[in-house]
């Protein structure tokens, strides 16, 4: 796409949120790749909730029955863009898409994300918004098992 012809406000929501969208920079490779910080200081929880949160990764049992359906998410989420996401980190507290290859997306500069044919932001937007929800399903998962432990 040009930049000199109008860009419509859906176009440019688009644009945004790619830019808006955080990003994990891997020192040891030099590559950066979408991202979400899902550890537990990081996520909205309050006070109570933080130790019961620290209570279920902890306990082993626990934390591998969230990560066993965590996973399913994941590759549910796989299953329907063609992109893996996983984690990485010590603790494997970031949430990342895969940024290379044919189950990969790459970071855009702004420049880049300019000079996409439509229907190629259409997909990186599409992406970013399924990424989005697949956080959100992740935490609401997280919570599910915080409230066996509470119960």
């Amino acid at each position: 796409m040009a930049i000199d012809i109008f860009l419509t406000p859906f176009y440019l929501l688009k644009l945004y949120s790619a830019l808006d969208q955080a990003l994990y920079f891997d020192s040891d490779s030099g590559k950066r790749a979408y991202s979400f910080n899902i550890k537990i200081y990081n996520l909205v929880l309050n006070e109570k909730e933080r130790e019961v949160a620290y209570k279920l990764i902890q306990n082993p049992d626990l934390n591998n029955s969230l990560w066993q359906e965590l996973s399913g998410l994941m590759a549910d989420f796989e299953k329907e863009t063609g992109i893996k996401a996983y984690t990485v980190g010590r603790n494997r507290g970031h949430l990342i898409l895969k940024n290379h290859g044919d189950d990969g997306i790459p970071v855009y500069t702004e420049a880049m994300l300019m000079e996409l044919p439509d229907e190629q932001l259409d997909r990186v937007f599409n992406v970013l918004k399924r990424f989005r929800k697949l956080f959100e399903d992740m935490f609401l998962v997280f919570k599910k098992h915080m409230g066996s432990l509470q119960n």
